[in-house]
């Protein structure tokens, strides 16, 4: 996942001082969480940061979801996320829900669940290519700082 936030930094216009959250939902799989602030990975004691498949959310994440309730589960995630971190950009990795209906959705559950912020929200099916743009940058990164 810090690859894939790493990579869609790199490729987007935004302020180095941006707080930019991804959140991967894979098929059959827990959900994992990315997050870069001021131009830096945020990686948590041990690593840990973005293990978001421990929240308490009701769900077992190796079975198919039905849509209603992968919507309602996308939703709390990313109220949780953006209560806690209040991001300027959260990336949504996942096939099931597209962008114009992500916003109807969104501003529905928003009228029932307010946030005290409003980052913006892109809807993405395009982990790969944000994953492999940010293994260059970072491995660039990693080649400046072992070179100066």
């Amino acid at each position: 996942m810090n690859a894939a936030v790493s990579g869609y930094c790199a490729q987007e216009d935004h302020e180095e001082s941006d707080c930019v959250v991804g959140v991967y939902f894979p098929e059959n799989y827990p959900p994992g969480m990315g997050i870069q602030l001021n131009g830096e990975i945020v990686k948590g004691k041990n690593g840990m940061a973005g293990e978001i498949k421990f929240l308490p959310i009701d769900v077992d994440w190796e079975k198919d979801i039905d849509e209603k309730k992968f919507e309602k589960i996308v939703c709390k995630v990313v109220q949780t996320v953006n209560a806690i971190l209040a991001p300027d950009h959260i990336i949504l990795y996942q096939s099931k829900i597209k962008q114009k209906d992500w916003d109807c959705l969104w501003k529905d559950y928003q009228s029932n669940y307010p946030s005290a912020s409003d980052p913006k929200v892109v809807v993405s099916d395009d982990f790969q290519s944000d994953f492999n743009e940010g293994m260059k940058a970072l491995t660039l990164k990693r080649l400046e700082k072992v070179t100066n």
